[in-house]
């Protein structure tokens, strides 16, 4: 073997270890973005808490304009209320107008433009951006219904079974599903 057949491999086997090496150093480094985007995320979903519900004695939050109090299950960040829901998945139009109207009690103390809910596999964010009266008009039907509960009248049956399973008029109602 003379020198340059000798050079050629060195310089052949050196190529291939260094296409190895850019193939594992390009999988660490493909790894370290996922882990960090990873880490991103659960740290955004982890932001601190300004005040959490743990228990019946914590802060009810009060709207005087509208006669809304309410109690998120979670404030994160002076803008965003989180709402948890034990359900795998799914928004539903009652979560919604519960969104909007913790929104609207807690504006009284916080600037909430934002609301999360999480079920036990997603979370969605629903925009609670507007003026208090734009999100106020989009609840003015339940709002009529807290108000004859309030007053002691039964709701108009909206029958389902989740929904029956949980109401308080089940024993009452000639509509449960």
């Amino acid at each position: 073997m003379d020198l340059h057949s000798n050079f050629a491999t060195v310089a052949l086997v050196d190529l291939v270890m260094t296409g190895q090496s850019a193939m594992v150093l390009s999988l660490i480094i493909i790894a370290a973005i996922l882990y960090l985007l990873v880490m991103e995320r659960r740290n955004r979903s982890k932001q601190t808490a300004i005040y959490v519900d743990h228990n019946r004695n914590n802060t009810v939050f009060y709207s005087t304009r509208y006669a809304i109090s309410a109690k998120p299950d979670a404030i994160t960040g002076p803008t965003t209320i989180e709402e948890m829901k034990s359900r795998r998945r799914g928004i539903y139009a009652s979560d919604r107008a519960q969104m909007i109207a913790t929104a609207l009690a807690v504006r009284s103390t916080y600037p909430i433009t934002r609301g999360i809910l999480v079920t036990t596999e997603k979370r969605y964010d629903v925009s609670l951006a507007g003026t208090d009266e734009a999100l106020f008009e989009q609840l003015t039907d339940e709002y009529a219904q807290a108000t004859l509960i309030a007053n002691g009248i039964a709701p108009t049956a909206n029958p389902s079974p989740g929904k029956c399973r949980v109401c308080e008029y089940q024993t009452l109602c000639e509509y449960r599903a």
